[in-house]
């Protein structure tokens, strides 16, 4: 699926905007959570 020439964001998201909506709001704090861990 994933591994192609698209945008990604620093987190490895899809920079284009299509199901990026549904994800950001589950990704969004576990993003943060794991940036802070390190």
């Amino acid at each position: 699926s994933y591994g192609r020439e698209k945008p990604l964001t620093p987190w490895g998201r899809t920079a284009l905007g299509k199901r990026t909506r549904k994800i950001k709001k589950y990704s969004n704090p576990l993003i943060l959570r794991r940036r802070r861990n390190g």
